[in-house]
């Protein structure tokens, strides 16, 4: 705020072309409480022609100054300062933030008996902002995703590939049941080379001469 007199028209350092009015968004701006449009009056325009409005302050700084209301703190006129690019782009106000600080404003200051003013509605409106981001904070995380598992850095998490079928291992024969022949083969290769019994030759007996025969008699049979 500038507290030593200001001479608006014989300020050369302001950018007389990067004027801005009121918002016309504003909910302050017409017929609302606490100035109701009583602020407007004389209007300002970029050469301030008609002189300063009712209820007004200068605020500056080293980007811009500004014309403001005293009561409700709506900001009423804009000039940039020469050769501050940032000072050509001012901060607006979201409209039901403000319709929401005003009603709770006037229900207070109702209550206490005592009067609006710039200060009061600046803390107001600044409480109704952190209300609203606590709120939206709060959906934001009500409505995000589960956590991801974290990965490496700038990696991306990679999908579980299929299981590998496993090489099916051979079937080993089935062993054949042993035979007779087999069992008489098997077990005489464990008993060592088969030995075949020696048989002695018999001794067989000398041919023996043809005995005499005896004279043959011959027996007459009677008639």
């Amino acid at each position: 705020m500038v507290k030593a007199v200001y001479d608006f028209y014989t300020d050369t350092s302001l950018d007389r072309e990067g004027f801005r009015a009121m918002d016309v968004s504003d909910p302050r701006t017409f017929w609302r409480w606490p100035c109701h449009s009583r602020h407007v009056a004389p209007p300002v325009d970029q050469d301030m022609s008609q002189g300063v409005p009712d209820y007004a302050m200068w605020w500056a700084n080293q980007h811009a100054r500004m014309l403001r209301c005293s009561h409700c703190d709506i900001m009423l006129a804009y000039w940039p300062v020469k050769g501050a690019a940032v000072g050509r782009y001012s901060q607006r106000v979201h409209p039901a933030e403000v319709d929401t600080a005003l009603d709770e404003l006037e229900q207070e200051v109702h209550a206490q008996g005592i009067h609006s003013s710039a200060k009061l509605f600046k803390a107001k409106l600044e409480q109704v902002r952190g209300r609203v981001k606590f709120q939206q904070r709060h959906a934001m995380a009500a409505a995000a995703p589960p956590p991801v598992p974290p990965t490496a850095a700038g990696a991306e998490p990679k999908a579980k590939a299929a299981p590998k079928p496993k090489p099916k291992q051979p079937v080993p024969p089935k062993p054949t049941p042993p035979t007779a022949a087999m069992t008489t083969s098997t077990a005489a290769s464990s008993q060592g080379p088969l030995r075949v019994p020696t048989v002695a030759p018999v001794a067989q007996a000398p041919p023996q001469a043809p005995s005499p025969r005896s004279p043959t008699t011959t027996r007459s049979t009677p008639p």
